[in-house]
């Protein structure tokens, strides 16, 4: 049995623009679907912030999970992450994580990618957020640990 290897493949705009119809927005409606407490974002803020990132007013890229080097089957959507107590950057935040294939098999072998990246830009960190509470067992397994907690309390109860 061959082992399959798992990369990071970063997308440029036209990349971005081909696959957004047949795959990145489903992706993102599919990570949607599955946490309906991710907040209010959508697809259309996802793709304004990629564009932002095209054009480099801001840190977004897309990474595309790569198997063997040459099948698409996920991707990563990376920003940068200020520290809200000293306001600078200071993480890597891995904003959208989707894959169609078996999640505990593909991100072991994509977080070192995540990671040596983070590390060639120079900040202190990988981040991300989620309230699927299975994320922090699964990334516990890999030296991440829980760093905050939000706490939340919706002000309008109509707004659901």
């Amino acid at each position: 049995m061959v082992e399959e290897t798992y990369s990071l493949i970063k997308a440029d705009a036209d990349a971005v623009r081909q696959a957004w119809v047949s795959f990145i927005r489903p992706g993102i409606l599919a990570i949607k679907a599955h946490d309906k407490r991710s907040g209010k974002w959508t697809p259309t803020h996802v793709r304004q912030q990629l564009e932002a990132g095209f054009r480099q007013q801001i840190f977004c890229e897309l990474h595309f999970i790569v198997r063997d080097a040459c099948d698409p089957v996920g991707f990563v959507v990376l920003k940068m992450y200020p520290d809200e107590f000293v306001g600078a950057v200071q993480s890597l935040w891995v904003w959208l994580a989707y894959c169609k294939e078996w999640h505990r098999k593909v991100f072991p072998a994509v977080l070192p990618h995540i990671e040596r990246y983070g590390m060639e830009l120079g900040v202190e960190n990988v981040d991300g957020l989620s309230s699927r509470g299975g994320w922090g067992r699964i990334l516990a397994e890999h030296g991440y640990e829980e760093h905050q907690v939000l706490y939340r309390k919706p002000l309008y109860k109509d707004d659901k």
